[in-house]
């Protein structure tokens, strides 16, 4: 992922597939190396997405309310979704996600989507808006496979 030309077209990456693959790893790495060339980056699950949307109706200003929440989720230079797939599925979960989407994609600001589960089932779950808008602009899709580099660690781990 050449960063500074996934700046200027907005182009992100959908990193999806099998639990303990290294998603999660990947994407903080890319996160790492972007904050030492002083990039900004901000890491949240989709779930926390919603309920820091939720926290913004309880605020007390406007540089805390809900206009103040999706601006602030548009401007790091990166942004990175895991668990895309894990909320509850209503439609008021899809508004938000595709409100987060549609305001870093208006700013050509590049997301790192993390999910378990197909392309084909993301779609239903953030709604084709979303995700068109996610993979847009020359994205990278890719697809992990393999068991769970978790299990492995495991096990080499556990005494004998």
């Amino acid at each position: 992922m050449d960063f500074d030309n996934a700046v200027e077209s907005g182009a992100g990456l959908l990193l999806w597939g099998d639990v303990g693959t290294g998603k999660t790893h990947l994407a903080c790495a890319i996160a790492n190396s972007l904050l030492m060339q002083r990039y900004t980056v901000v890491y949240t699950s989709a779930l926390e997405l919603v309920a820091g949307l939720k926290a913004s109706w309880k605020a007390t200003s406007r540089e805390e309310g809900e206009l103040a929440f999706y601006r602030n989720m548009a401007k790091p230079d990166l942004m990175i979704i895991d668990e895309i797939g894990m909320q509850h599925d209503s439609d008021f979960e899809r508004v938000v996600l595709s409100a987060v989407v549609e305001a870093r994609s208006r700013d050509c600001r590049p997301i790192i989507a993390i999910s378990n589960l197909e392309p084909s089932k993301i779609i239903r779950v953030v709604g084709q808006r979303a995700f068109d808008r996610l993979i847009g602009y020359d994205s990278e899709i890719l697809k992990f496979e393999g068991a769970s580099l978790r299990k492995r660690v495991q096990r080499s781990s556990s005494p004998g």
